[in-house]
């Protein structure tokens, strides 16, 4: 049964990969870069972040545009199990846990990944509230010295897919994605509780306003002159 599971995961990974990497493969992919930011997943040579992306807008940087040596923090449930083996085929490295199940395993795994990863985390998951940071990012910023890069999305026209706590964006077929980022933070070593929070807040309103500034964008067509725009190559 264990086996028969295992194979149907597999299967259903698979399927995710081809479908999700030939629908963004349609997609027109605008990248917006704001506050001396970098354009996402090109950092600067030898430099390793942190990437902050709300739950919902998940598969766009999964099956879009990525930088190479990524580590993912995924979550323990079944779903994660079909979102951990389609990232594996897409070159991620899939640390499982959260800070309900195999929290303290799965921190540690990730503060080791960090040596040779960059790293993906969805601050507000797995259980929500919706686009509501936790202080997991921070107290990984924190404890590694990598910089937090807060990345948004949003879709001139996309599907939602209704969840428990928070829909799933998925962009329709030759629809525009604007991707936005801000400047990286860097989060200071030994914080107390106080300054964990304080620091968490801070992250939580630069994610705000990137999250503002795509949704802006994809409600109204931007001026071309004032934005970065990348073609996806076709498969």
């Amino acid at each position: 049964m264990r086996l028969r599971s295992r194979l149907i995961t597999k299967l259903v990974a698979r399927l995710a990969v081809t479908f999700f990497s030939l629908l963004l493969h349609t997609c027109k992919v605008v990248f917006i870069v704001r506050d001396n930011a970098f354009r996402p997943y090109q950092p600067p040579a030898g430099q390793m972040h942190i990437f902050s992306i709300w739950h919902d807008s998940l598969i766009l940087p999964v099956f879009g545009d990525r930088q190479p040596q990524m580590a993912a923090l995924i979550s323990q449930h079944q779903d994660g199990s079909y979102l951990a083996e389609t990232m594996k085929l897409l070159g991620f490295k899939a640390v499982r846990g959260s800070t309900k199940r195999g929290g303290a395993p799965a921190a540690r795994q990730m503060l080791e990944a960090a040596d040779n990863y960059h790293l993906v985390l969805t601050p507000d998951g797995p259980r929500g509230p919706r686009r509501q940071l936790k202080n997991g990012i921070v107290f990984l910023a924190s404890h590694t010295g990598r910089r937090i890069l807060p990345v948004c999305f949003s879709c001139r026209s996309c599907w939602r897919l209704k969840g428990s706590w928070s829909d799933l964006v998925i962009p329709k077929p030759f629809t525009t994605v604007y991707m936005v980022s801000g400047e990286s933070i860097s989060i200071p070593p030994d914080l107390s509780r106080e300054e964990l929070q304080r620091h968490t807040d801070f992250v939580q309103s630069a994610m705000d306003r990137m999250q503002h500034e795509a949704d802006r964008l994809a409600d109204k067509q931007p001026d071309e002159a004032n934005v970065s725009e990348w073609l996806r190559p076709a498969a």
